[in-house]
């Protein structure tokens, strides 16, 4: 059985509730496997990035395995302003792709300018063009 965590949940937060339900399922004999197609997804956007002319831009391309890795570790959260900075750099580097598809994306968000998930003929309309939706590749 494969278990996805959609792309675009918060992804400050692990995926408490889907390892939760995997361990259920194991503890019962039951086989799992779980894809974190949210990280998968936002790892995505940050490593094809659209290159930006604004310093902040370039430094947050510049920096971005270095936040990436400070991220899983400890020792970036014991210092709030390296944890801030961290974040804001990635939420630029995501809100930047998201720019190209007419989206407002962050690490904790996604709005869709066009496209509302509670109009049942717009979730139609994405449903029937997935080659649109910004993790399509």
């Amino acid at each position: 059985m494969l278990l996805i965590f959609p792309p675009m949940a918060k992804a400050c937060e692990p995926p408490a509730g889907i390892t939760l339900l995997a361990g259920t399922l194991r503890s019962n004999d039951l086989p799992c496997t779980i894809l974190d197609a949210n990280l998968e997804g936002q790892l995505h956007l940050l490593n094809n990035c659209p290159d930006r002319d604004d310093t902040w831009s370039r430094r947050a391309i510049r920096d971005l395995d270095k936040n990436l890795e400070a991220l899983r570790t400890p020792k970036l959260y014991e210092n709030p302003a390296r944890y801030l900075r961290a974040i804001n750099d990635l939420n630029r580097l995501i809100g930047i792709s998201g720019k190209a598809k007419n989206l407002d994306l962050s690490l904790a968000n996604y709005q869709d300018q066009e496209l509302s998930p509670l109009n049942s003929e717009d979730l139609r309309r994405a449903a029937d063009n997935p080659e649109k939706n910004i993790f399509c590749s």
